[in-house]
């Protein structure tokens, strides 16, 4: 259940995808969304008057601006609130206020270059994802606002269970779909025993195994994603090497996905 979204912003209009992306999830959840803005944290420094002023100025203003998007959110959503806090990085800061303040689902907009790899990797995610065991949900700029139709959830079935079950209650709140992809043989001997589990934990949700041919799982996913115009992108992994494997082997491929499939990111325990 998701109870709880941040959304970092330093208020420009990239992060301000992030921030609609979020709220979008937030009024299908019926979720509170809190806007966050980090401010550099100087430690215990003793500062010059005038870099104190100068710190107060900007601490202001981004109170006034903090205020504004809040302000405008509440027009279409009201459990939205918003706060600031001094840390030496982004990443520090949402790694320590989503553990202290119990939140469900960090939701991070980030600019790519020319495709997904870089979308990721040419930002503050990686961090945020390799040490904070809250889902991170990556926002690339040009992605369409609005809830996901499916969850397409890549997986190497070793803890199909577990994973499909932390799925479910998402799928049904969102109204989506999943689709589980996985690489195997038609002769896998466990492929049956596999589906079974599926349709037993299916309920009321639309779910479906779906088993793709091909020698290496990071291209069929990525040429599946293109052909499908996937909305959302689901990923357990304990670190971002699987992501790299994905995204590093055709600029061809980065190209035709074009920066729109946000990645739900959950960290394996």
């Amino acid at each position: 259940m998701i109870r709880r979204i941040v959304v970092p912003t330093d208020f420009s209009a990239l992060s301000r995808v992030g921030v609609d992306y979020a709220l979008a999830i937030a009024r299908q959840c019926e979720a509170e969304l809190v806007i966050l803005h980090v401010l550099p944290s100087l430690g215990n420094t003793i500062m010059p008057a005038a870099v104190t002023r100068i710190m107060e100025n900007v601490s202001e203003k981004a109170e006034l601006g903090l205020k504004k998007i809040t302000e405008d959110l509440k027009l279409q959503y009201l459990n939205v609130r918003y706060d600031v806090v001094f840390y030496p990085s982004v990443e520090e800061a949402l790694q320590d206020y989503a553990a202290l303040n119990a939140i469900d689902l960090i939701v991070m907009s980030s600019k790519g270059g020319s495709g997904l790899k870089k979308v990721l990797f040419g930002s503050n995610t990686i961090a945020v994802v390799n040490n904070c065991n809250t889902p991170v949900l990556v926002v690339p700029e040009h992605t369409k606002i609005g809830k996901p139709r499916e969850l397409i959830y890549a997986t190497d079935l070793t803890k199909l269970e577990r994973e499909v079950r932390l799925l479910i209650p998402l799928a049904q709140i969102l109204d989506a779909s999943i689709e589980i992809i996985h690489l195997s043989s038609s002769k896998d001997p466990g492929i049956l025993e596999h589906q079974a589990l599926v349709k037993d934990l299916i309920g009321d949700t639309k779910i479906e195994l779906k088993l793709l041919e091909g020698e290496n799982i990071h291209e069929v996913l990525v040429d599946y994603g293109i052909k499908n115009k996937m909305s959302l992108l689901v990923l357990f992994t304990k670190d971002m090497g699987f992501l790299e494997q994905i995204f590093e082997k055709s600029i061809a491929r980065e190209l035709a996905w074009d920066n729109r499939v946000p990645l739900l990111i959950i960290r394996k325990a």
